[in-house]
């Protein structure tokens, strides 16, 4: 007796399951009246260019061009200097108020 009440039950959920399913696939779907514009895609590769082998240039005259400038030096005096100089942007975010004896927050 038991089993045929679990059955009965199973029945009914399963037919009751399908009329909503029925139901809902009726309804319109709210992406159905969405426009789709034309997709296009275009792959990052498309402008690839292979390696190109390079002209190899005068390896002594441009060894001598760097000896002229100062050699090595000169290239990491350059990078020195510009790792000293203040960036725009560092300057126009510093408020004079920020110093070490200034560790509060302005509201």
């Amino acid at each position: 007796m038991f089993k045929m009440f679990i059955h009965g039950i199973r029945l009914c959920l399963g037919l009751g399951l399908g009329l909503t399913t029925v139901a809902w696939a009726d309804q319109p779907q709210p992406w159905e009246d969405v426009p789709l514009g034309s997709a296009s895609y275009q792959s990052p590769l498309s402008a690839y260019r292979g390696f190109q082998p390079q002209e190899s240039g005068d390896w002594r005259a441009a060894n001598d061009t760097v000896a002229e400038i100062g050699g090595w030096q000169a290239y990491a005096a350059e990078v020195w200097e510009a790792g000293q100089a203040p960036s725009a942007e560092a300057e126009s975010d510093s408020d004079p108020d920020d110093g070490p004896l200034h560790d509060h927050h302005h509201h």
